[in-house]
């Protein structure tokens, strides 16, 4: 089923079956799933989901309506030919998604702010300041004016490497420090039938 699909695109998920990428998704996929507490019969979007790494994992957690959007053709095709409980994949961008507002229970984005081109990312080198006080301020940042409360942040893969030491420590790092390459943020929208409740 993947004969034709670019080799870009095959190279970019196969990376996650070596022993390095196995461990680095995995210890991104355990934060994620820690940090947003997903309940079993939820909806999820994935923005930016590429050949669909986290939203397979994700739709083992799930038995809710699940979408992966993307604008690259070639990785949704892997996608397609890759789900694993019938998940979609729909040819979208973050920018303008083909849903009403609150269509979902919960949605993830997971590095595509990494391939966005140009200067529609001026916040991502930022980002990258070492220390976590920095990155902390730096990251909050972006979401100043959106109704979100309840804002976290963990980071995990302090030592990308992926050895014996680089997991070790990993087990010992408090996923609060924010040295991690891998920097996660969950937040609430205001004005959810939760909120109106309380």
């Amino acid at each position: 089923m993947t004969v034709g699909l670019e080799k870009r695109v095959l190279e970019y998920d196969a990376w996650y079956q070596t022993p390095r990428g196995q461990w680095i998704g995995q210890s991104e996929f355990k934060l994620l799933k820690a940090m947003l507490r997903l309940e079993r019969d939820a909806s999820l979007i994935d923005i930016g989901c590429g050949t669909g790494y986290f939203t397979r994992l994700m739709a083992n957690e799930t038995h809710g309506e699940l979408v992966g959007i993307d604008p690259d053709e070639e990785s949704l095709s892997f996608d397609r030919a890759h789900a694993v409980r019938g998940e979609r994949y729909e040819n979208a961008r973050g920018e303008a998604l083909p849903f009403p507002d609150r269509s979902f229970d919960y949605s993830i984005s997971v590095a595509a702010l990494c391939f966005i081109p140009g200067d529609a990312v001026v916040a991502r080198e930022p980002i990258m300041a070492r220390t976590g006080t920095l990155r902390r301020r730096r990251l909050l940042a972006l979401f100043d004016g959106l109704p979100l409360k309840n804002l976290q942040l963990r980071s995990v893969i302090v030592l990308p490497g992926g050895g014996s030491v680089a997991r070790s420590v990993e087990r010992l790092w408090p996923a609060r420090w924010l040295y991690g390459a891998f920097l996660c943020v969950s937040g609430e929208v205001v004005g959810t039938a939760e909120d109106q409740r309380a």
